[in-house]
């Protein structure tokens, strides 16, 4: 996204007047864009100006304006031991089996903190999960 004023000439297929396109010229409108055909200027918040091209595109061209993030994941699964206190018999225990998806890239930087630090790698020191908690209710 341009940070400094710029300004863009479109092509004006329907006359001879210049359209010109200019963004941050102004600080108080920084989510705008303003537009001037000949000695009119119309200024338009950029997200209604996005929405206007999404919807006259066709499916190709909205899928290449959407952003999709595609993550690698490794699931990792933990069973936790909870000690029930009411709702079922005091002192029974229930086992939680609790997954989730760590993405590969935060997987590896934790190996590299356990290698830095000198610890040994086990496979339930790459989970976020905490150990077993007790006594929850």
């Amino acid at each position: 996204m341009l940070q400094n004023k710029a300004q863009a000439i479109l092509s004006n297929l329907g006359g001879r007047r210049r359209v010109i396109a200019d963004v941050n010229w102004d600080k108080d409108h920084k989510d705008c864009i303003k537009f001037t055909i000949g000695k009119s200027e119309a200024i338009i918040p950029r997200a209604e100006l996005f929405q206007l091209l999404f919807t006259v595109s066709n499916a190709e061209q909205q899928a290449e304006m959407m952003t999709v993030k595609k993550e690698e994941v490794r699931p990792h699964a933990r069973k936790h031991m909870v000690k029930l206190t009411k709702d079922m018999k005091a002192g029974e225990i229930m086992n939680v089996h609790c997954e989730v998806n760590i993405p590969l890239i935060l997987e590896e930087s934790f190996k590299q903190e356990f290698i830095k630090e000198g610890k040994e790698i086990h496979p339930s020191h790459l989970s976020p999960i905490s150990v077993a908690n007790k006594n929850m209710v």
